[in-house]
């Protein structure tokens, strides 16, 4: 089958769903081709550095992460991209399967104008937008009320919208209009083969670091960003730190100067710098170590791909309550704390797990579970396979009833005082 994935942004560095659901479709024996803009991240560490204006790449026909790579300009209107030449890249490939990755992108009307054309080609649209998420800015809403009616023109029965969390799904119906009986969701994964446990490289990577077997390792990964609530994370460290004196933290992950320097500046006023590392983005595979490396993941504001990630290594998680972390923790295997929670919620999680061994793995070892069994690639592209089949009546389609957080069963953490 002939995969053509359209994105406005492709990064290999950083790993995401249309790189690995990618990479997994082509282990299957199906020919995958992207389309993206000719950009890649500053967080990348032959662009470390650089600013807005240089962050460009020559436009062209490449391989990257063992995937045929378009890459292509692209022009932005209020937000929303136009990807040059998308409809002469589509002639010429004449693909089974179109998998758009946006639904209110300039481009994302372009690939229904070629379905229209072209009714014999799949096209499935695919969402990670949720409530907090959209700008609802009078521009950004006169577009999306646009892009709406330009798809709705442009319908096709078979047409299909698929959502990460129940969320998405739910905007993609009130806010794009989009008809309840073609939404489906599928949740994001882990390459649970790569993001696996592994005593030896623990322990190993453990030595790497200066840790020894007394000390407990809290590690965050992701972007530094004021939703990711970092300066709330140094705080419960600085909480935790008198009832578990030997608790150590390393934050990994990239971010403009001025959002680091200020979480820096909270940790030293805090007086925790000698425990608290920051370190700068590496390799989305690299993060294995230290998730392996870690007793615990905390994670205090948005939802991120990486807790599913860390899960797959068998480590216990703290998250809170924020929209569409539901999957991440539908084994039970995360203490999870109120959405935005202070920081003492979440050091009282973060000393539970430290002073009790036996939830704590038990945590890690559910999570695991809940990696094998069903979130990885491999089940997602199961369920992205169906659809490009026409197989629509299965078990990914969306209902009101699918599953929420208080069907987790998760526990907010007692004090501990």
């Amino acid at each position: 089958m002939k995969i053509f994935h359209v994105t406005e942004v492709f990064t290999p560095f950083v790993g995401y769903q249309e790189i690995l659901l990618a990479q997994e479709q082509i282990r299957c024996g199906h020919d995958v081709t992207i389309l993206a803009r000719n950009f890649r991240s500053a967080a990348e560490p032959e662009y470390a550095g650089s600013n807005s204006n240089n962050k460009t790449i020559s436009p062209g026909r490449t391989k990257e992460a063992g995937i045929d790579i378009y890459r292509v300009p692209a022009v932005h209107i209020v937000g929303r991209a136009w990807l040059k030449g998308i409809a002469n890249v589509l002639d010429e490939l004449k693909p089974d399967v179109i998998h758009c990755h946006a639904v209110m992108q300039y481009f994302s009307q372009c690939v229904a104008w070629y379905k229209k054309r072209h009714p014999s080609v799949r096209l499935v649209y695919d969402s990670h937008n949720q409530g907090t998420r959209i700008h609802n800015e009078l521009p950004h809403r006169i577009g999306r009320w646009i892009g709406a009616k330009i798809l709705g023109l442009l319908e096709s029965k078979d047409i299909c919208y698929v959502g990460i969390t129940s969320e998405c799904c739910r905007l993609m119906i009130d806010v794009y209009k989009v008809p309840p009986e073609r939404v489906y969701m599928i949740p994001l994964a882990t390459d649970h083969l790569w993001y696996c446990p592994d005593p030896q490289r623990r322990n190993a990577f453990r030595r790497k670091l200066g840790l020894d077997d007394k000390d407990y390792l809290v590690v965050n990964t992701g972007k530094i960003l004021p939703a990711k609530r970092l300066d709330i994370l140094a705080k419960a460290i600085a909480i935790t730190r008198p009832k578990v004196p030997t608790i150590k933290m390393i934050q990994i992950g990239g971010g403009s100067k001025e959002h680091a320097q200020m979480i820096e500046r909270t940790i030293e006023q805090l007086h925790v710098e000698d425990v608290v590392t920051m370190v700068p983005a590496v390799d989305h595979r690299d993060l294995a170590d230290y998730y392996r490396a870690a007793d615990i993941c905390v994670w205090p504001g948005t939802v991120t791909t990486s807790m599913i990630d860390a899960a797959g290594c068998g480590t216990a998680l703290v998250v809170t309550a924020a929209e569409g972390v539901e999957y991440q923790v539908s084994n039970d295997n995360a203490i999870v704390c109120r959405d935005k929670a202070e920081a003492e919620e979440l050091a009282d999680a973060i000393i539970a797990l430290c002073l009790d061994d036996s939830r704590r793995l038990t945590l890690g070892r559910r999570g695991r579970e809940l990696a094998e069994k069903r979130l990885n690639w491999q089940e997602v592209a199961k369920g992205f396979q169906e659809l490009y089949e026409g197989r629509f009546d299965n078990q990914y389609r969306w209902h009101e009833s699918q599953i929420t957080l208080s069907e987790t069963r998760c526990d907010i953490p007692r004090r501990h005082d």
